[in-house]
Order: structure tokens, then sequence, then C-alpha cells
């Protein structure tokens, strides 16, 4: 009888690892889906000037007149590995009640090269590093100019 609970436990126990390994070896099952951006910093850079940060709170709504524009970045990593970084922007003329939204999407694609995440523009590629952890997602990419850029945003 405790045979049989240790075979069992022992086979219970190499199920769960082998769906965890799966994760790992696919990890763009992991990464496909819309995100919100919450911040964006650009650090490390060779030229001090290139440095940059923003966070939710510079991406939120602003009156003018009677204006409201409210904006928002969204990350979208899709199946067919398309990596599209959007600014979405939406203006409300509250006199008249007309919308007006505009999405300014920079797209390219993404790779794995083993673990390594790749991000490519026009032909150029670099590298990145990523952590998914509760439907927050850390990217860390590295340019070629030097500069490390990090995007935190919570999965939709």
């Amino acid at each position: 009888m405790k045979r049989i609970i240790i075979v069992f436990g022992l086979a219970s126990l190499a199920l769960i690892i082998g769906a965890c390994g799966y994760n790992v070896s696919n990890p763009d099952d992991i990464l496909v889906g819309k995100y919100e951006v919450t911040s964006i910093e650009i650090s490390g850079c060779d030229n001090p000037n290139d440095n940059f940060s923003s966070s939710s709170k510079d991406f939120g709504c602003s009156i003018e007149g009677h204006y409201q524009t409210c904006n928002s970045i969204t990350l979208e990593l899709t199946n067919d590995r398309a990596y599209i970084l959007s600014r979405n922007t939406r203006t409300i003329d509250k006199r008249i009640g007309t919308v007006l939204n505009e999405r300014q999407p920079l797209v390219g694609y993404y790779s794995f090269d083993g673990d390594q995440l790749r991000i490519c523009f026009n032909g150029n590629c670099n590298g990145a590093i990523w952590q998914l952890d509760d439907n927050y997602l850390n990217l860390n990419i590295q340019q070629a100019n030097g500069c490390t850029e990090t995007i935190l945003a919570n999965k939709r």
C-alpha cells in the first residue's frame, strides 16, 4: 500500500514538473496578450540626454478649455510574433460630445533564441530580459546605443 502511494505521488510530481517545463520551453505561450503599460524608463545611455522616464500618471488625462485628452500606452504580443507598442489618445470635445480616438502603433516582431527574447524593428534586433509575475510584465530591452529600456505593464 505504501508503495502505491509513493508511486502515485512521484507520478503526480512528474506531471506537475512536466507542465511547468512546458511553459519554460514555450515562453511565447506565456507572453502572448495585451498589456497596459504603467511605466517606461530609458536609462544607462551613452548620451545622458537620451535618458527618459514616464509613468502612468504621465499618461493620464488633461483638460484644456472644453477638450479633455486622455493618453495610454499598450503593448501587444501576438501569436504570429508581432510586437506592437501603441500610444493611444482619446480627445473629447465636452461642449458638443464628439470623441476622437487615435492610435499610433510602433510595430515590430519578437523571437526567441533559447530563453533570450529578441525584439526587432526594421531589421534591427535587440536582446531583452523579461519576467512575468501575476500578469505583471517587466521587460528590459538592451539597445544598441547603450540604453536599457524598461517597460512595466499589466496584462489585460
